[in-house]
């Protein structure tokens, strides 16, 4: 049986020889990008805050200036079916009491149902890929197999987002966070990590192929945790590079996020896409992650900054699942990076949303569009 590593290793050999006009590399051979955490085992794309975009001087007017997406080899979701986790425990690891309101959820919700076929999702049918995924392969999960198998045996082809997919349902974890995997500069002990994440999604796994889930690159996994609730990719406290919600950790070159998203295997093959999204209303994300300008169409101001997040990772995971697919190489920005926190005109909802769904209002960010080389609403 073919492994992850040999495969990987395979496809980018293959790639130079079959298409020499494209950049030729893995997302590992490259400059670590700014918005982007970990090493070489694991990674994660992040969403920084404000207030560490501009620290990193990251932000869209400065980015615009000389951006572009180029495309680096790897797979993009063509149609994405979306699942999502609510992880609510009754209390947090020091015993508080934690929640998310019926009104956040049910925001989330209702972005994720609504996505495929609207406005901003309709912005990524630009976006390819040179890879053509068969249906299996021995019987296998083959998300990696096309990378080798298709480039070998049948040559080139190539396919686009197709802005096709849609909500799978969701899911309300009750399970306790677990203790001692993070220490969060904003909210202390009451953190999970990236490793705590995996294993939770893990866990969920059982009930979620009951829905239909089966994993693969065209599923995504979106996991909202509740209030109070920080996370970290690291421990927070002594790995060079950590990244925690909210506010950067005390160790070099840590960042602070909104979001990221990221993804493993299991089986060897089966990629799991996931995302993971802090908690965005008071006392922390509600200071960090959504513009105090923008608007609340859905009178819950932490669900709205949930939903501009939410589809932030979830536009990035569509055209750079895998880290290795559509990004600027001057800065390692992905699609969503180049126009965060910047909305446009509301022209929705007497001026309180930019977007609307089937009924369902939202103020969301826009992406970027490589055609017109500017951040839009809808694309073309």
């Amino acid at each position: 049986m073919k492994t992850l590593s040999s495969i990987l290793a395979r496809f980018t050999l293959v790639a130079c020889v079959v298409v020499p006009v494209l950049q030729c590399s893995t997302f590992a051979q490259d400059t670590p990008s700014p918005f982007t955490v970990g090493d070489e085992s694991h990674r994660a794309h992040i969403l920084p805050t404000q207030r560490e975009a501009l620290k990193r001087n990251v932000v869209p007017g400065a980015a615009l200036a000389s951006a572009a997406l180029t495309f680096h080899g790897g797979p993009v979701m063509s149609d994405v079916q979306t699942f999502a986790i609510f992880w609510v425990p009754v209390k947090l690891q020091n015993n508080t009491p934690t929640s998310i309101s019926s009104s956040y959820r049910w925001v989330q919700e209702s972005l994720l149902y609504g996505y495929a076929g609207h406005g901003i999702g309709n912005n990524n049918t630009q976006y390819n890929s040179t890879c053509f995924e068969p249906p299996s392969f021995n019987g296998l999960p083959d998300d990696f197999e096309c990378f080798y198998f298709y480039q070998v045996n049948t040559g080139k082809a190539s396919y686009y987002v197709q802005n096709l997919g849609g909500f799978m349902g969701s899911y309300v974890d009750k399970n306790p966070y677990p203790a001692g995997g993070c220490i969060n500069p904003d909210t202390g002990a009451n953190c999970i990590s990236d490793a705590d994440l995996q294993a939770e999604i893990k866990l969920d796994l059982t009930f979620l192929k009951a829905k239909g889930w089966t994993g693969g690159r065209n599923q995504m996994i979106l996991v909202y945790t509740s209030s109070g609730e920080g996370s970290c990719f690291g421990d927070g406290k002594t790995n060079a590079g950590d990244a925690c919600a909210y506010k950067a950790p005390p160790v070099p070159n840590g960042g602070g996020y909104c979001g990221y998203h990221s993804y493993f295997t299991v089986d060897g093959l089966t990629a799991i896409i996931y995302s993971n999204e802090p908690y965005t209303g008071a006392p922390y994300g509600n200071l960090t992650c959504q513009n105090p300008s923008a608007g609340s169409p859905n009178g819950d101001p932490a669900a709205d900054a949930a939903a501009s997040v939410t589809s932030h990772e979830l536009t990035e995971a569509i055209t750079d699942p895998l880290l290795n697919a559509w990004w600027d190489p001057a800065n390692g920005a992905e699609i969503g990076d180049l126009c965060a926190w910047s909305y446009g005109a509301n022209s929705w909802d007497s001026g309180k949303a930019n977007q609307m769904w089937g009924g369902s209002f939202f103020e969301l960010q826009m992406e970027y569009d490589n055609h017109s080389s500017s951040c839009v609403q809808v694309g073309p």
